[in-house]
């Protein structure tokens, strides 16, 4: 009898361990917010304008929208981990365009990008709520320049459209805060706000007006600056 309750409990407490893993794992619904700030660079109220200052991630199932805007455009892409496709699309100047990539296209883009190194230096710091480890990225680039940057991270929320389209490939968690090179100058991605819940399905799709173009022409239809 005793040993029939013993192999009932490790059963309950097996049951429950898996529970816990499969809620750890399950697809965050809702709406991460960043804002975006610009180090060590003073902007006038002229260059303000034009740069963005806030970027949400809205996710749901499989299905991923990375989403800027300014008073002058929209920018974002919408992911699908599923199917491993790719949309970008920018609304500027009254004109809306979209680059659509089947998984091929995509995996060629990835092959390309160079890998991170990854070391994880057990610094945490807690973000809109969440507690977030630390993480230093060192990319290497094609002339052997390095990029670094630290990069804090959540486990405790899970999207599998930003496993998918991480920048920081390897990084087991969800990006609460994080710097990106832009050359001349550097973006800050830092996360304020997370909602849960409240996301639809059509929030994933275009609408029919968008015009599709390759990467090539959108670039040339905006000076090489894409």
């Amino acid at each position: 009898m005793k040993n029939k309750i013993t192999l009932i409990v490790a059963a309950i407490a097996l049951m429950l361990s898996l529970t816990s893993l499969t809620q750890a794992q399950k697809p965050f619904k809702g709406v991460v917010t960043y804002e975006i700030s610009y180090p060590g660079v003073e902007l006038d109220p002229m260059m303000q304008a034009q740069l963005p200052t806030m970027m949400t991630f809205t996710m749901k199932d499989n299905m991923g929208k990375m989403e800027m805007a300014t008073g002058m455009f929209t920018q974002g892409e919408i992911i699908d981990a599923d199917s491993k496709t790719l949309i970008t699309f920018i609304e500027a100047m009254g004109q809306k365009f979209k680059i659509v990539m089947d998984a091929d296209m995509v995996a060629e883009k990835k092959s390309e990008a160079p890998k991170p190194e990854i070391e994880k230096t057990g610094d945490t710091k807690e973000i809109a709520g969440y507690k977030c480890k630390m993480a230093t990225v060192v990319m290497t680039l094609e002339d052997g320049t390095e990029i670094e940057t630290d990069v804090y991270y959540t486990e405790d929320l899970y999207s599998p459209a930003m496993d998918f389209n991480n920048e920081f490939e390897g990084i087991d968690g969800f990006p609460f805060e994080y710097m990106m090179d832009m050359g001349q100058m550097k973006m800050k991605f830092t996360v304020t706000s997370v909602s849960k819940g409240g996301v639809k399905s059509s929030d994933f799709e275009l609408p029919e007006d968008y015009k599709q173009v390759t990467e090539d022409e959108l670039k040339s239809m905006f000076g090489g600056g894409m």
